[in-house]
């Protein structure tokens, strides 16, 4: 397989959502602009790409379907095993997509306003069937089951870019795969148990948490593969800034909040290139090459659409971004979480400045938070923890790290491991050891009527108790539809 190929269907994957997005919510004068820049600028993204072979062999490309397969049924992604309490809201988000029409509006005049992207190609194939006179519920389960593919493509995609960012080579990429599911940092010796027994151990003292990958594809699987394929496509050309502002929008589309973390990357690449060829008197690439006409479309037409519809979101206007006073604290947490892994990798990185980048971004996420959410370290620091394991796993197959060196990193990782396997555990607890709730979490059925400016979060029945629902509705909406500039002059108009 090609390099080049590779990132072209990467790249296809990823801007599908983003038709549907602009052909279903925009009106008829800003879909038709937004899709053929968007169209301009792949053409040039593609001519930028790199040409050089991926080995693998069929057997692998199935493995890593079936291993794909299995770690996002895992997860809850088509309905088919134990869903994490934050489904309750998911499944009603991706209901809400099959049965409005969009944008979606519902009947108090609140507008669905989220990162559901990922959802989208199977709420069209859901809508698809319901438009055959199909049951709601069957659309349901159809669009559920499609949801599940395209997810388990992403994945797999993840895994093929893994293995070539990793330069792993023949049975290596197995491992590789191995170690990325049971990625984290070592939260084993120092995390608290907030749930579930001893099932979460992820979180720490003033609500920190670095999510693990198999966390965050059980919680937030709209927000972490995306991202992994943007960070990948990303390091194939790190100094390459004329794919910034593409980079940038796509993963603001998916998810705003690792688009901070994949943007502190865009900063200092920029500076760092900057400087290079300051001094090799090479000045005038750098600005031909930063306002190129790539990163001038998406800055002045893709970036603005998204950044408008997401500040119609109740949360993001009413919430403001607040710093914590704790840097003791900060370094202490980095240090746990990372900072053996940082350390272990370090003498093969001194001249590496994505390294440092990483580390500094890790530690800046943690000074920052939007109102009361604590959500800005777990997902600000995906891309950042994503390039560090890119970094674990080359430092692991470098011929000329020592025994012990490797021997040090495999503990860490093993450590690491303890926080996924809680995860994993936790349902087949549920299912099979103690029903302490349904595993498939669908409850609340639709958003319609519960988004306004006093809404609270809700109370769901799980068998004989009443619990808080994960989540406040106004996360997921926007109200006075004609005083947001997105809806006013962007949007489709609803029908009556």
């Amino acid at each position: 397989m090609q390099v080049k190929t590779l990132d072209k269907f990467t790249i296809l994957y990823l801007i599908l959502p983003m038709v549907i997005f602009f052909i279903g919510w925009l009106n008829p004068f800003c879909s038709v602009l937004s899709c053929i820049v968007l169209f301009c600028i792949i053409k040039l993204v593609f001519k930028s790409l790199l040409n050089r072979k991926v080995e693998i062999t069929k057997f692998q490309l199935l493995f890593l379907v079936i291993i794909a397969l299995i770690w996002c049924i895992l997860a809850g992604i088509g309905g088919l095993y134990y869903q994490s309490p934050d489904w309750h809201w998911r499944s009603a988000i991706f209901r809400d997509l099959i049965n409005f029409s969009y944008p979606v509006i519902y009947d108090n005049g609140a507008a669905l306003v989220y990162y559901f992207g990922l959802f989208l190609p199977g709420a069209l194939v859901g809508k698809a069937v319901l438009f055959l006179h199909a049951t709601p519920e069957t659309a349901f389960n159809i669009g559920n089951l499609f949801n599940l593919l395209y997810s388990v493509i992403g994945v797999v995609l993840v895994f093929l870019h893994l293995s070539l960012l990793t330069a792993s080579k023949k049975k290596q990429i197995f491992l590789v795969v191995f170690l990325f599911i049971f990625f984290s940092g070592l939260d084993i010796l120092y995390g608290k148990n907030n749930s579930y027994e001893i099932l979460h151990i992820e979180w720490h003292n003033y609500g920190w948490q670095f999510s693990s990958n198999t966390t965050l594809l059980f919680w937030v699987y709209n927000q972490a593969i995306a991202p992994w394929l943007i960070t990948a496509l990303f390091l194939k050309r790190p100094f390459n800034i004329s794919n910034y502002g593409f980079y940038g929008s796509l993963c603001l589309f998916y998810a705003p909040l690792p688009f901070v973390g994949l943007c502190i990357y865009f900063f200092f690449m920029a500076v760092v290139r900057f400087v290079r060829q300051f001094v090799k008197k090479h000045i005038s690439l750098f600005f031909k090459d930063l306002f190129c006409i790539k990163n001038i479309l998406s800055l002045l037409v893709l970036i603005p659409i998204f950044y408008l519809y997401y500040s119609s979101n109740i949360t993001a206007n009413e919430h403001e971004i607040s710093v914590i006073k704790a840097p003791l604290a900060v370094l202490e947490f980095v240090f746990i979480e990372t900072g053996l892994f940082f350390l272990f990798i370090l003498i093969k990185n001194v001249k590496n400045p994505l390294y440092y980048i990483s580390l500094l971004s890790l530690i800046f996420v943690l000074f920052f938070r939007i109102g009361d959410n604590i959500d800005f370290c777990m997902r600000a620091s995906i891309p950042a923890l994503f390039v560090l394991f890119v970094l674990v796993i080359k430092y692991l197959f470098d011929k000329k790290t020592s025994v012990v060196g490797k021997s040090l990193l495999y503990t860490a990782l093993i450590l690491g491991m303890i926080t996924p396997s809680f995860e994993f555990y936790r349902g087949f607890y549920v299912k099979y050891v103690n029903s302490v709730e349904p595993p498939i979490k669908d409850e609340m059925i639709t958003l319609n009527n519960k988004i306004n400016k006093n809404c609270k979060k809700e109370l769901v029945t799980i068998t004989d108790k009443m619990i808080q629902n994960v989540g406040n509705y106004k996360n997921y909406g926007a109200v006075d539809l004609d005083k947001q500039t997105f809806f006013k002059y962007l949007a489709k108009k609803p029908r009556k």
